[in-house]
């Protein structure tokens, strides 16, 4: 597969443009790139999409920075971590553990609904870690996925959902779509996620499990 990506000026210009949405961040459309260009293999994308953005965007440079940081590191959970070089996200100390496997399993119940159980008992049949309470509940969903000082609960679901579609993993995006639902993503927030990750693979010569 032929990965070589050479954007045209109006490449990123053009990813922006799909993403219409209002309810979240005006960089948003900048993460999601990030997400798929990364999940791609194609991280020299990553600091062209920031140049873009603070371009066009009227954003502080450093915040910029951490919010695509934040996304690559909590996309990494859908597509791998050895997609990009370190972790970014350092929980904070002081959080008790009890009190962190609590929110992750408020916002894993959040996500998949009436489906929660059925899904974590599903993980727990693949390998205990996954089903129980330390890895998917207090790393995953209480650490990584439910840490939203930095992108909202809605843009989380959607970096969640373009890793979802890079990984070309079907049912877990049905899931996923339908949790940036409950986190308060819209149909338009998450049509134009989808635009922007089909955008990106034509851009980088990808052929998505979908095609």
């Amino acid at each position: 597969m032929d990965t070589s990506f050479i954007p045209s000026e109006d490449f990123f210009p053009e990813l922006k443009s799909l993403y219409t949405a209002t309810n979240t961040c005006s960089t948003t459309w900048a993460c999601i790139a990030a997400v798929a260009f990364s999940g791609f293999n194609v991280p020299e994308a990553v600091p062209l999409i920031f140049e873009c953005a603070q371009r066009h965007e009227n954003v502080e440079g450093k915040l910029l920075v951490r919010r695509i940081r934040e996304a690559l590191f909590k996309s990494g959970l859908m597509y791998g971590f050895p997609k990009f070089e370190k972790g970014l996200f350092s929980p904070d100390p002081t959080t008790q553990l009890d009190e962190t496997k609590k929110k992750g399993q408020a916002l894993f119940d959040q996500l998949y609904g009436e489906k929660s159980p059925t899904v974590s008992n599903f993980l727990e049949e693949i390998h205990s870690d996954l089903g129980g309470d330390f890895f998917m509940k207090t790393i995953a969903y209480g650490y990584i996925y439910g840490y939203t000082d930095i992108l909202s609960a809605t843009e989380t679901s959607l970096c969640i959902v373009a890793g979802a579609i890079v990984a070309g993993t079907a049912p877990q995006l049905v899931d996923h779509e339908a949790g940036a639902r409950r986190n308060g993503a819209s149909a338009d927030e998450i049509e134009a996620t989808k635009r922007i990750v089909v955008a990106v693979a034509k851009g980088c010569n990808v052929r998505l499990a979908s095609e």
